[in-house]
């Protein structure tokens, strides 16, 4: 392996262990700033408690309502919060992993095997 190649595996690994502290949310109405929107989310599935670092929306399309990212200080508050995301099961809000660009292509090409199993 290369300098260059080395250098890519690493920045990858980087990125894959930032992110490992985001929860990415799907389906919550913005109504306000993006830290708002935390709090609220947070009391609506009863993890009020767990304090949060940071958060943002991504996306572009207007269309439809933006991904809010959310950071966590340490890998055990974001598995606590993500420990209740079956609270709001039949509502339309999903809540998973802050994944790298990688990581989502890898889990999108996989997913029909992995459904294909069960």
């Amino acid at each position: 392996m290369n300098k260059m190649e080395m250098m890519t595996v690493t920045l990858e690994e980087a990125k894959r262990k930032a992110h490992a502290l985001y929860v990415r949310v799907v389906g919550w109405a913005e109504k306000g700033s993006p830290q708002e929107d935390s709090k609220n989310l947070g009391t609506k599935i009863g993890a009020s408690n767990i304090p949060f670092a940071s958060a943002w929306t991504v996306g572009r399309d207007e269309s439809r309502a933006k991904a809010l990212i959310i950071l966590f200080m340490d890998k055990d508050k974001e598995k606590a919060f993500l420990s209740k995301r079956r609270a709001h099961k039949r509502e339309k809000i999903y809540l998973d992993d802050g994944l790298t660009l990688a990581q989502e292509a890898h889990r999108k090409e996989n997913m029909p095997r992995v459904l294909d199993a069960r």
